[in-house]
């Protein structure tokens, strides 16, 4: 599990990928984890995500201890999540979550250009092993 903003050139990234998910299941957030936390929240691509395409993709600094969507984050969902997530926020909202992940990109290759995420496919992935 990574951030997609972890590479800053998009062929470095592709070729991670392509190397590593030969033997992983890669899950990765783009352009960071934060997105992933936002999905927790009803109707989050429509009412966040979209209406802040651009922003939240470059995800660019707006001070020294905040990114774009880290203060989106905090401010939206009440905490800060470089610091602690409430367990029962992840687990009362993960259906949320995998439903609203399901409106943005899903695609590892395409992440570098796309706001995207895959946890919620690993999560199925896991509850479907269970079974």
């Amino acid at each position: 599990m990574f951030d997609r903003d972890s590479f800053s050139n998009e062929e470095d990234y592709i070729e991670f990928i392509r190397v590593a998910k030969d033997k992983n299941f890669l899950a990765i957030t783009s352009p960071c984890f934060e997105v992933w936390l936002l999905l927790h929240q009803e109707n989050s691509v429509e009412k966040i995500i979209l209406q802040n395409y651009e922003a939240i993709l470059g995800n660019c600094r707006i001070s020294n201890n905040h990114s774009f969507v880290n203060d989106v984050t905090s401010n939206i969902l009440g905490m800060n999540p470089k610091r602690r997530i409430p367990r029962n926020f992840i687990l009362n909202n993960i259906n949320v979550a995998i439903e609203q992940e399901k409106l943005i990109n899903n695609n590892i290759f395409r992440m570098f250009n796309e706001v995207g995420s895959n946890i919620g496919s690993l999560i199925l992935e896991m509850r479907d092993e269970d079974l």
